[in-house]
């Protein structure tokens, strides 16, 4: 069959600075599993004048996204 495409928009990021792995879980009809490792994302801590420091690399974590997906077939 066709490929499913899945397209969406984030609506903010909000990350310190470090590598991220992007993944995905799916969940609707035909499909349910997780996409891990999708894409790597690098992110450089930009410094801002009287802006606190960031987060400690041992308080990062997993970070869920605002965001909104939709899914079609490719044509």
């Amino acid at each position: 069959g066709d490929p499913l495409v899945i397209s969406g928009e984030i609506r903010t990021v909000p990350l310190v600075e470090g590598e991220y792995s992007i993944g995905l879980y799916l969940n609707g009809g035909d499909a349910q599993d997780d996409f891990l490792d999708l894409v790597m994302l690098p992110v450089l801590h930009m410094a801002r004048p009287g802006a606190p420091p960031p987060y400690a690399a041992h308080h990062r974590g997993v970070v869920e996204l605002d965001c909104k997906f939709a899914r079609g077939r490719s044509s």
